[in-house]
């Protein structure tokens, strides 16, 4: 008799440190440790909220090394309104993760996607895994995008309402071949501390550096297109 293996289908983001390198070698991994305990932190409102969706296991986040795996609980049988509120309840712990990256200036790029997953004793093996990595390394900026995979669980009149709220945006996204894509990216910058003008997270740690210049022009980008949208309503 063989035991079945232990595979769900959820929601899933994967977020890479950029630069981890130069942390290392500067020796700031202690800010890559407090950016994952931070998660936690923030605004009072949405501390209690995450604290509660990882303590009900709704929502998981292992960190390796300079990743940072975000998963939600198996959507498999559930019905239209709870699989909205799985997908909610991850974009609430990436607006905290981004938010505890800014706090330690630790620039960070991700994809938001769905899919099958296998996760037993600590082990997480799966597609989305994979197409979260590949996507997020194709990204030319620090942000987050977010799969058509993903977004097709999803109701329409939840993502409707993402849209309307500005918590999901339709934006041209740079990749490094030299070309965009006009995909839905998740708005890190519409929490605090970012509406306030705080980015840190985009301080600048190596100059005359092309690449990360090229990164931080097409981030800047993606920020002034947000706050022109903001002052248009």
């Amino acid at each position: 008799m063989t035991n079945s293996i232990p595979s769900r289908k959820c929601f899933l983001a994967l977020f890479d440190i950029l630069g981890f390198k130069d942390l290392v070698k500067s020796c700031r991994l202690e800010d890559v440790y407090k950016a994952y305990k931070d998660i936690f932190s923030g605004p009072k409102q949405m501390k209690d909220h995450v604290e509660s969706l990882l303590e009900r296991e709704i929502v998981t986040v292992r960190n390796y090394s300079d990743t940072f795996l975000i998963y939600t609980v198996d959507i498999n049988g559930h019905n239209q309104e709870d699989i909205d509120e799985t997908f909610l309840a991850l974009l609430a712990v990436c607006e905290s993760l981004f938010c505890a990256a800014n706090e330690h200036r630790l620039p960070i790029r991700g994809t938001i996607t769905a899919g099958e997953l296998i996760v037993s004793s600590g082990i997480e093996i799966g597609t989305p895994i994979v197409d979260a990595y590949e996507k997020e390394q194709a990204q030319d900026w620090i942000g987050c995008l977010v799969t058509k995979d993903c977004l097709r669980l999803i109701s329409e009149k939840a993502l409707n309402d993402n849209i309307k709220d500005n918590s999901i945006v339709e934006y041209e996204i740079p990749f490094k071949n030299g070309t965009v894509e006009k995909v839905y990216a998740f708005n890190w910058i519409k929490s605090e501390p970012f509406r306030s003008g705080d980015f840190r997270l985009l301080e600048k740690r190596k100059w005359h550096d092309w690449a990360i210049e090229r990164k931080h022009r097409n981030t800047w980008g993606f920020i002034k297109y947000i706050q022109q949208r903001s002052e248009s309503k």
